[in-house]
């Protein structure tokens, strides 16, 4: 008992004297940890300690720092404020920052494939949905990238859920459950572009068809199925791996428009999915069961796939988190009197690739190979006439000089740009240019003429004509000698008559697409007669023209000719490794692939007029040789 006694004193004095130690110290460590946090967090400098304490579990991911757990940390209402920001544009996206931004030039043409490889022409018009819809085709015009931040890690955390599930087996790619389902045909016309989908948790690509008013709310809360209309399978997030499926709701019903019309195309998580092959509502995906409801079990499907074996099958969600809007397409609809050229890849931004060194140095010192490793290479001049007096206007021209000018700077050339001249004002150009001191130490000459044309021969604005020979005979060897055994190189931008090719039998229609010139049988006589005087040495001359003789070229009013845009996309894709000839035969292959649209559907071919080069020429583009040595260019 007197041990006992005695030990409550004992162990009073000590206590105290260790308490009062504890404090002096934990006192000393919170004034370095104050000043140490004012150092190293002047500029928001924050690990995620600083939000999480000492216990990440502690937290709920959605429900941001408890009260007392905050008090506890003893977290700065700075701090605490920052990490709650980030927890409620979880919860609540609309509150997080939200904006569309443009596309590059392969994301527009990724969407675009995307868009054209699932419409179905033979289903428009068909359907409880489209009353008032005559068109046959849809023209994309604009693709825009939706960023939001908050609906977009709300979707990632679900994606980590899936992902987690297919790990465990409780999650499998439904066309493997099932062997005779089809894919969503946006799987089979996904391009390598776009970002690589998880197709083991059923992740896709899909479309979401609603009027232009509605899309700024999705874009900002993602889309809700509470306030959308009842469909076929009960009130759910509907969606279609068809873009006609898609377009039927665009717009209103009884007023139907044709222009500036917009679908969006969704990231989508369909995880498990409940095929459902007969109409009924739906509330939620049903049990795992097959039960729409279920005391036994406490799993249910993701999605449903509502397949009535009639026009288009139905994707439903039931919850927002499953579903990110990724892209806002705007297009025109195209009814079948009208015939449009299928969109071409507008050029914003060229990120041309360097040549191959290997090829460079296994190929570029052979005799059989034309010398261009100089910087410049040479010349580039492009004669861009827009503004006729007796032509309609050339509308897109204009992109297709600015694809060429940036095309033409890449490839390490001195571009020259003459907009609207005469034919008297062509023919001086290519005279002055024959004689530019530079051609001495140039290794090529280029140049571009777009303009309105006949056969063999261009307009100027003044409505007067100028033969191809008339251009080109500047650059013989006799007149030209300081290009003399160096390759000049002549793309022609024009029509060369008025005939079209057409790929189905029967009358022409009325078109919205744009021609380059046409021409009499006097006017073409006269041409013939001049180009049959004219026999000089061509040597080491190509002339390559966007159409054969007595045929149209096309051109597309927003988007420019279908001709200068294969040049760019080839030579910009192919020019590292094929040389010049090569070239030619692809861009003949792509616009020969083309056609408008519509109940007349024609086509181009573009040919090589003259082809008197004597060896093989590369671009090289990207590389030089500075002091013998070989350098790629930044």
């Amino acid at each position: 008992m007197a041990t006992g006694g005695a030990r409550p004193k004992t162990n009073s004095i000590w206590g105290n004297a260790l308490r009062w130690f504890t404090g002096i110290q934990n006192e000393v460590t919170e004034r370095q940890d104050r000043r140490y946090g004012r150092e190293h967090r002047a500029n928001g400098d924050y690990t995620a300690q600083d939000f999480l304490g000492a216990s990440t579990s502690s937290y709920d991911l959605l429900g941001g720092l408890p009260d007392t757990l905050s008090s506890q940390l003893n977290i700065s209402r700075r701090k605490k404020s920052k990490y709650e920001k980030f927890t409620e544009s979880l919860s609540n996206p609309s509150q997080s920052a939200c904006f569309t931004m443009g596309v590059s030039a392969e994301i527009f043409c990724a969407v675009t494939e995307l868009v054209q490889g699932t419409w179905q022409s033979k289903k428009t018009g068909r359907g409880r949905d489209t009353r008032n819809l005559e068109h046959t085709f849809i023209v994309v015009k604009r693709v825009e990238a939706i960023k939001n931040e908050g609906l977009l890690e709300r979707y990632k955390l679900t994606k980590r859920q899936h992902r987690l599930r297919q790990t465990q087996g409780r999650l499998k790619p439904y066309y493997y459950v099932d062997p005779t389902m089809k894919k969503p045909m946006t799987v089979e016309t996904e391009s390598p572009v776009l970002d690589t989908l998880n197709e083991d948790i059923n992740e896709q690509y899909l479309f979401h068809g609603t009027k232009s008013a509605n899309i700024p709310s999705i874009c900002a809360m993602g889309p809700d199925f509470r306030i959308a209309r009842k469909g076929m399978f009960g009130r759910a997030i509907y969606l279609s791996e068809s873009a006609t499926k898609a377009d039927q709701y665009a717009d209103e019903m009884d007023s139907r428009r044709t222009e500036d019309l917009q679908i969006l195309i969704c990231r989508v998580l369909l995880g498990n999915a409940y095929y459902c092959e007969e109409q009924q509502t739906l509330r939620r995906p049903p049990c795992v069961c097959g039960e729409k409801i279920c005391r036994d079990h406490h799993e249910t499907f993701d999605s449903v796939i509502g397949d009535t074996r009639k026009l288009f099958r139905e994707f439903l969600l039931f919850t927002a988190d499953q579903c990110y809007p990724e892209y806002i397409v705007t297009y025109d609809r195209i009814d079948q009197f009208q015939a449009r050229a299928v969109p071409q890849l507008p050029v914003t931004s060229l990120c041309l690739r360097a040549a191959d060194p290997a090829l460079f140095m296994e190929e570029a010192y052979k005799d059989d190979v034309y010398q261009n490793c100089g910087l410049p290479r040479g010349r580039a001049v492009i004669v861009n006439n827009i503004n006729f007096q007796h032509h309609e206007k050339r509308d897109g021209s204009e992109m297709d000089c600015k694809a060429l000018v940036e095309l033409m700077e890449q490839m390490s050339y001195t571009v020259i740009v003459h907009n609207d001249l005469t034919a008297q004002g062509i023919f001086d150009v290519m005279e002055t240019e024959s004689k530019q001191p530079s051609h001495w130490t140039s290794d090529s000459f280029i140049v571009f003429i777009l303009s309105h044309g006949m056969s063999n021969a261009v307009y100027g604005t003044d409505g007067y004509s100028l033969p191809y020979s008339m251009m080109y005979m500047h650059f013989t060897t006799d007149s030209c000698p300081a290009l003399a055994g160096k390759p000049k190189m002549f793309f022609i931008q024009a029509c060369q008559g008025t005939k079209k090719d057409s790929r189905v039998a029967g009358e022409s229609v009325p078109l919205t697409m744009r021609q380059d010139g046409g021409q009499s049988d006097s006017a073409r006589a006269r041409c013939n007669e001049s180009e049959s005087k004219f026999g000089a040495n061509m040597c080491d001359i190509a002339v390559a023209t966007a159409t054969t003789p007595d045929y149209v070229s096309w051109r597309n009013k927003e988007n420019g000719s279908w001709f200068i845009n294969a040049i760019v996309r080839v030579f910009s894709e192919e020019a590292r490794s094929k040389h010049f000839l090569e070239l030619l035969t692809s861009v003949n292959s792509w616009v020969a692939s083309m056609k408008t649209q519509g109940q007349g559907q024609y086509q181009q071919v573009s040919s090589m007029e003259t082809m008197s080069f004597t060896k093989r020429f590369y671009f090289w583009p990207r590389l030089c040789i500075v002091n013998g040595e070989l350098q790629e260019l930044d």
